[in-house]
């Protein structure tokens, strides 16, 4: 029941886009009667002009009508936007243009949204939000239609839901260095993968008022957020103005830091190249998890407590946890190359003699390299179903699988067959 989950966490932004909305529509309508003067102002100047040509000096008229029109240009009313679902990313340009602080792509199915930045000629679209993430850079369209926009501040969020089942196939993609394997899918970094469905039970109460009361409280204080109000700085040479952790909390992100690039560095991940590349993006995930903790609290002068970046580290902890189920495919591919090879010895299609290299040439799904192929035996091999025979050929050795005898005989035997699957899975 994701859509309701989501529905209610995006339900305090949806009421400042009503109200924002509301607003627009009033303003609009004050609007439409001032555009109507400045449009007549501007032809009476435009007929001043006509019959004072070639024979006063028309600087005073030039000074009046260029006044007008930058007022009609840049007064109008901009309705102040928060979200949208269904966008191109030249419209998300002129969105943006409009709105500096920011923008959230909701979709209820991230599916669809994936499936649009593959559809030919939008190979342009991954780029725009692969550039959006950090939120501090900015970004030029050149269209024959459009002409040239430049966006000043390009900031975007994304948020929706998707079935394990299809998010695979985008996890397969990120890891196979192919088209998918551009760090798209690692900027996904608030990743929660379900759990499993606990005991049903009926609940029959009232919504919390209250904590929804606060929790629109929150977005409304974010909405109308100074950052002079929370002691940040603006970089003289402009920019996005920053606030820094205090001294405990800069000792809280050092110590994750230095946590994390070692882990980085380290033979634990050295063979998990996605999910390492999606841990490393930790190192800007904290402090911005830290910020958001610590602009949640309220106007406070002093910095990022140490607080906000201990809770900070606690949600990267959190979110790994559920990382490591996205990514499970790569991270547990011995094991899962494993599972491949006993369906495969259990269906006949890998006898008794047949080489390692030959097994490997097949391309079975989860077992596309000798490497993953020799993998997934060592786990088979310490389950007790193969042993792997060095061959000398004259030439180059050849690995031959060696089945358990009673895998060879099938299932009859005096013994508790070695095959039992749950010999496998415990040697995991």
């Amino acid at each position: 029941m994701k859509s309701n989950a989501e529905a209610e966490a995006l339900s305090p932004l949806r009421v400042l886009a009503a109200r924002a909305t509301e607003r627009y529509g009033n303003e609009q309508l004050c609007w439409e009667a001032r555009s109507a003067e400045i449009n007549a102002e501007i032809d009476a100047i435009k007929r001043q002009m006509a019959k004072a040509a070639g024979k006063e000096d028309m600087t005073g008229l030039k000074g009046q009508l260029t006044s007008r029109q930058r007022e009609l240009r840049d007064e109008h009313p901009r309705e102040r936007r928060y979200m949208t679902q269904d966008a191109t990313v030249e419209k998300l340009g002129e969105l943006l243009i409009e709105n500096p602080r920011g923008l959230l792509v909701c979709r209820d199915e991230l599916a669809g949204w994936l499936c649009t930045l593959d559809k030919p000629g939008r190979e342009g679209d991954r780029e725009f939000y692969l550039e959006s993430w950090n939120g501090t850079g900015d970004y030029t369209f050149d269209r024959i239609g459009r002409g040239t926009v430049h966006v000043p501040a390009v900031c975007l969020s994304i948020v929706g839901g998707i079935q394990p089942g299809k998010l695979k196939r985008y996890v397969s993609a990120a890891l196979s260095e192919g088209w998918g394997d551009d760090g798209l899918l690692q900027r996904l970094q608030l990743l929660v993968w379900p759990d499993s469905l606990s005991v049903w039970r009926h609940a029959n109460r009232r919504a919390d008022a209250e904590a929804k009361r606060k929790a629109i409280a929150v977005f409304e204080a974010l909405d109308k957020l100074n950052p002079a109000d929370h002691g940040a700085t603006l970089p003289e040479e402009g920019g996005v103005p920053f606030v820094r952790f205090v001294s405990n909390g800069q000792t809280t992100y050092d110590s994750f830091r230095d946590a994390l690039e070692k882990r980085l560095r380290s033979d634990e991940i050295a063979n998990t190249p996605g999910f390492e590349a999606h841990l490393a993006k930790y190192r800007s995930l904290m402090p911005k998890l830290a910020l958001v903790f610590h602009l949640v609290d309220g106007p406070v002068h002093g910095g990022v407590s140490e607080d906000a970046a201990q809770l900070a580290v606690a949600w990267c902890r959190f979110l790994e946890a559920h990382a490591r189920k996205v990514y499970a495919a790569e991270i547990s591919s011995s094991a899962t190359a494993a599972h491949r090879l006993a369906e495969k010895v259990e269906e006949g299609a890998i006898r008794d003699g047949d080489t390692v290299r030959a097994v490997g040439s097949k391309d079975w799904s989860g077992l596309s390299s000798v490497d993953r192929v020799r993998s997934g035996l060592d786990i088979l091999a310490a389950a007790g179903w193969v042993r792997i025979e060095r061959r000398e050929t004259g030439g180059r050795p050849s690995d031959v699988i060696r089945l358990h005898p009673d895998l060879v005989r099938g299932k009859e035997g005096e013994n508790a067959p070695v095959w039992d699957p749950q010999n496998l899975q415990n040697a995991f």
